[in-house]
């Protein structure tokens, strides 16, 4: 379930960057690495392996920060899908990672 006064909706090419940097952050805290670029990302949202309306989704706070982010991949047997989430580090505590893994249950 979406914690109170967050929502939820797909990622938009418009929202790359925040979502770069909600990776990155998230990432460092996590492995104290920064591995993700604009270019990098950037590509592989239009690679056209991943559609952002029905295989991606954003977690905003109520004050319209970006909480969370995951995405959901089908692959090919004998690997049925690949999911990835990201959680902004001061979000963590909140169920924005539960809320992610809730949709990604969902989506499967």
């Amino acid at each position: 379930m979406l914690p109170d006064g967050f929502s939820v909706r797909p990622p938009t090419m418009a929202d790359l960057e925040a979502v770069v940097e909600l990776m990155n952050a998230s990432t460092l805290a996590d492995i104290g690495l920064v591995n993700f670029s604009l270019e990098s990302v950037g590509r592989y949202w239009q690679a056209g392996e991943l559609n952002l309306e029905t295989d991606a989704r954003l977690i905003f706070a109520p004050n319209g920060q970006l909480a969370g982010f995951a995405q959901f991949m089908e692959e090919t047997p004998p690997t049925p899908c690949d999911v990835d989430t990201w959680v902004q580090p001061g979000f963590v505590a909140q169920g924005v990672g539960e809320a992610l893994l809730h949709w990604i249950d969902e989506r499967a």
